[in-house]
């Protein structure tokens, strides 16, 4: 029973045994999700990455790479058998480069996985393209019917319509001006 209960014990060793110095982490991958987009065309992204390794000595970092370039990532994580790592990443694309979202099994750089997200956009273009020109037509006579409404630095309706909320543009009325053009703040003095 002795010799019995020894070689079950031999055998679950060997079974998990640690691997080669240089062969793969056993598993490893990280997730990514972007929850933010500087406006809706913009080209500033914030997310976060959650990553995992299981290896003897494991470590995982996530990564964002633009057109082959690392430009933003998680701290690396380590541990004896299990690595996490989870971290905000903040990147920029405005030129509309590849971007990857990757895992690497540190420190070896074979162990890095690389996959091209999905952008899925909310609400997609085309019902922005189909509802604006309706909105425009419901909101904007409404707009117009205040204008001239001002609480200053807070909110304010020009002759056009457009609404101004805290100094930035809320909504733009035709016809239509170029970004960062406004109503020029003057300053109220009570007499």
């Amino acid at each position: 029973m002795r010799a019995l209960a020894a070689t079950a014990l031999v055998a679950g060793l060997l079974v998990t045994n640690t691997p080669a110095a240089n062969a793969d982490p056993l598993m490893f991958d990280c997730q990514f999700v972007v929850v933010a987009q500087e406006t809706v065309t913009g080209d500033g992204y914030t997310g976060f990455a959650v990553g995992y390794s299981v290896d003897n000595l494991a470590e995982i970092r996530c990564y964002v790479a633009i057109d082959g370039v690392e430009v933003t990532s998680t701290p690396t994580g380590s541990g004896q058998y299990v690595a996490t790592t989870v971290g905000q990443l903040t990147y920029y694309n405005s030129t509309n480069l590849p971007v990857e979202f990757c895992a690497a099994a540190e420190p070896d750089p074979s162990t890095h996985r690389c996959h091209t997200p999905s952008v899925t956009e909310i609400p997609a273009q085309d019902v922005v393209d189909a509802v604006t020109p309706l909105s425009d037509t419901l909101i904007c006579p409404a707009l117009r019917l205040l204008a001239g409404l001002r609480v200053p630095n807070v909110l304010e309706v020009d002759a056009d319509g457009d609404l101004y909320v805290l100094g930035e543009k809320a909504w733009d009325c035709p016809p239509y001006q170029e970004p960062g053009v406004g109503p020029v703040d003057t300053i109220d003095v009570l007499t």
